[in-house]
């Protein structure tokens, strides 16, 4: 997945995404708007699974193979 030129009024996390299953997601132009603590998630990482249940977080945040950006991707405002 490719996330562009997106402006976000705070919530909980822009992108999760299922490692175990190869998923990527790429950042770039992000407006995150009344996030002063930066408490904002951009990408949050899952194991995800095939029965249903919610999948287990293992780590939030860029790592150059899964979560892709960096800090001039994004802008708080």
């Amino acid at each position: 997945m490719s996330i562009t030129d997106l402006r976000s009024v705070v919530r909980n996390t822009v992108a999760g995404i299922n490692v175990n299953y190869g998923d990527t997601a790429r950042f770039s132009g992000i407006t995150i708007v009344n996030d002063p603590s930066r408490a904002m998630v951009i990408c949050r990482k899952h194991n995800g699974n095939n029965t249903g249940s919610e999948p287990t977080q293992v780590g939030t945040g860029a790592d150059g193979t899964n979560c892709l950006y960096s800090s001039s991707d994004l802008t708080y405002r």
